[in-house]
């Protein structure tokens, strides 16, 4: 319940950063992947113990957690093309 909260507010502040035209399919890409990430948190905490439901939360969690790191790296190239560096 706790890292679906978590998820639900770094979500809420994701949208609300303005970014680089540059980057915008990358960040909205980003946004959505949090969001299916939010939504299998859901389904794993769901209350009504629905284990088929809480099974499909866990793999589109897992699937949306490992697509993220293809995202986050297609983030920092573009930045590094464009002059900045961590």
């Amino acid at each position: 319940y706790e890292s679906k909260h978590n998820y639900t507010d770094f979500l809420e502040e994701l949208k609300n950063i303005e970014v680089p035209s540059s980057l915008l399919q990358l960040h909205t890409n980003l946004v959505n992947n949090y969001l299916s990430i939010s939504s299998g948190m859901e389904s794993i905490s769901s209350e009504n113990s629905d284990s088929a439901l809480s099974f499909a939360g866990i793999i589109g969690a897992r699937n949306s957690i490992q697509s993220r790191e293809g995202i986050v790296e297609d983030i920092i190239e573009v930045l590094l093309d464009n002059g900045i560096q961590n």
